[in-house]
């Protein structure tokens, strides 16, 4: 959507809107809905949409906070979101704990070839893609803690900090997310390595196929 402001410049509305999410400060540790979104088109593509269905309605029935409608937008406490990642797990997975890596890989490929962030992929440059645009994304979807990637030569060094506990989302699920980011880009990953898992800081490093510094 587009606005034409009074000096008739053309004005991208949704640009607004991320300039406001990135620009504002904000408290507490909450998860906005876009995560929640990526979820229920990957368990409705999956299992069909009534399984997802059924099982919203059993997860409000034990957390009332399920009861709303959840938008792109809406900010879910951490820990009810984490629960109910944990209820998907247990019910279509086998409590299966590398799903959780599928899951962000299949959430970057939605987000960024057909989502809402699509348009961060217009970057070219695959080092201002790495060290800029994937940290402000960590803002889109997280109202606690940062992304930190450096690059040294075909290596990345991604830290997660200020994560407020110990959960494989927090860490298999994000890395999973920035791996897909890169295949997305046409980038080549040789190994991915970790370093530490927190919290409060969980660290991974990415070998790609070539020189990136």
């Amino acid at each position: 959507m587009k606005i034409i402001k009074s000096d008739n410049r053309v004005v991208d509305f949704k640009s607004l809107f991320f300039h406001k999410l990135l620009m504002t400060p904000e408290e507490g540790n909450f998860v906005r809905g876009i995560a929640f979104e990526s979820r229920r088109r990957m368990i409705e593509s999956r299992f069909g949409r009534e399984a997802f269905a059924e099982y919203m309605r059993s997860l409000s029935e034990r957390d009332p906070f399920w009861k709303q409608n959840i938008l792109a937008t809406s900010k879910i406490p951490l820990d009810n979101f984490l629960a109910f990642n944990d209820g998907l797990l247990a019910r279509f997975y086998h409590n299966d704990i590398m799903a959780y890596w599928e899951w962000g890989r299949m959430a970057a490929r939605w987000v960024l070839t057909e989502g809402p962030y699509r348009n961060f992929m217009k970057e070219k440059d695959l080092k201002t893609f790495i060290s800029r645009v994937l940290p402000m994304l960590w803002r889109l979807y997280f109202t606690f803690g940062s992304a930190d990637l450096k690059i040294r030569g075909r290596r990345v060094r991604i830290t997660l900090s200020g994560l407020p506990r110990k959960h494989p989302y927090l860490e298999y699920t994000i890395m999973g997310w920035i791996e897909e980011a890169m295949l997305v880009k046409g980038e080549k990953i040789d190994d991915i390595r970790p370093i530490s898992s927190g919290p409060p800081e969980v660290v991974y490093e990415f070998v790609l196929s070539r020189n990136v510094d």
